[in-house]
């Protein structure tokens, strides 16, 4: 992160709430203090972090913007995305960080971002699931389990959160880590 860091232009990072966007806000935030950051806020329950990443950047002490992304918005931005892309392209949240780069590009140049972490660190209620379900001694059922239902039922019976969010707000409590830096 240090290393990205040196820029000759205004630099600041997505935030979503989950743990690879907010270790790398952390870091920076550390070697530049009021790094700036950014997050979505939509109108879906199920897919709004906006909530976490605001309460991590007032904790860790960033100027975080949020950006409302609902329906109307969503559909131009679509559409822009849409018009330049020259071939299929299957990441769900292209739309959103379009959105939220054109918005901060009003504040800085260049973004980081955490994308791919989550995968790593098991940040999924799949990932989660299996995790916990193979160290149970349920090899045979989780490598046999098919279909969303069955993983989200299974993740529901070891004890995770009905999103599989993985947040500092849900991790913080689980490694007795205190909730505020002093």
């Amino acid at each position: 992160v240090e290393r990205r860091l040196i820029s000759d232009v205004p630099l600041g990072g997505f935030l979503s709430g989950g743990l690879d966007s907010s270790i790398i806000a952390h870091i920076a935030n550390t070697i530049q203090p009021g790094f700036k950051t950014f997050t979505v806020k939509t109108d879906s329950q199920y897919l709004d972090e906006s909530q976490e990443a605001a309460d991590f950047a007032s904790l860790i002490g960033t100027d975080h913007t949020t950006l409302f992304l609902g329906q109307n918005e969503f559909a131009r931005a679509a559409e822009d995305v849409l018009e330049g892309m020259d071939e299929p392209f299957g990441d769900s949240s292209a739309i959103a960080v379009y959105a939220l780069s054109k918005e901060a590009s009003k504040h800085v140049t260049v973004a980081l971002s955490g994308d791919g972490a989550d995968e790593l660190l098991g940040c999924y209620v799949k990932y989660q699931a299996f995790y916990r379900a193979y160290h149970m001694g349920l090899q045979e059922f989780v490598c046999s389990a098919g279909g969303d239902r069955r993983r989200a039922v299974l993740g529901r019976g070891l004890g995770i959160g009905a999103h599989g969010r993985c947040s500092w707000g849900w991790v913080v409590p689980r490694l007795g880590w205190p909730t505020r830096y002093e």
